[in-house]
């Protein structure tokens, strides 16, 4: 019972301040972080595929919404007509018309290629398969 006094006690009687004044001691203060500050996702690698075109793997930048150029590549199977993949951090989306086909998919090598060239901070990226030793 006197723990309870004692907080209470405390709570309500803030803190003195070097004039003898009181200040509540339940004030905050509020952190601003700058738009600078916050992490934003660099370059989305994509592939697409359109059923007379084939697939394309490119990257987007979403600050900028620059796009790089669209390299024809072999298309994976799990794709449709429209249907794209971005690769986010470590997991692979599926975006399709049919709501029923959305969601994490097997990353396509094309886009881990480019992922891997992005963060070496290389310009170019090679997607032709490699020959495993």
């Amino acid at each position: 019972m006197k723990l309870r006094w004692v907080w209470l006690a405390a709570l309500l009687g803030g803190c003195s301040t070097e004039d003898g004044g009181r200040e509540h001691s339940h004030t905050t203060t509020t952190a601003v972080v700058s738009s600078s500050a916050v992490a934003r996702p660099g370059r989305i690698p994509y592939l697409d595929f359109v059923a007379n075109k084939g697939c394309h793997a490119y990257w987007r930048d979403p600050t900028t919404m620059i796009t790089s150029i669209r390299r024809e590549v072999r298309c994976p199977r799990e794709l449709t007509d429209g249907d794209s993949v971005r690769l986010a951090g470590r997991v692979c989306f599926r975006e399709s018309p049919d709501a029923a086909r959305r969601g994490p998919i097997r990353c396509p090598y094309q886009l881990i290629k480019i992922q891997e060239a992005l963060r070496d901070g290389e310009g170019e990226w090679d997607l032709s398969p490699q020959e495993e030793d």
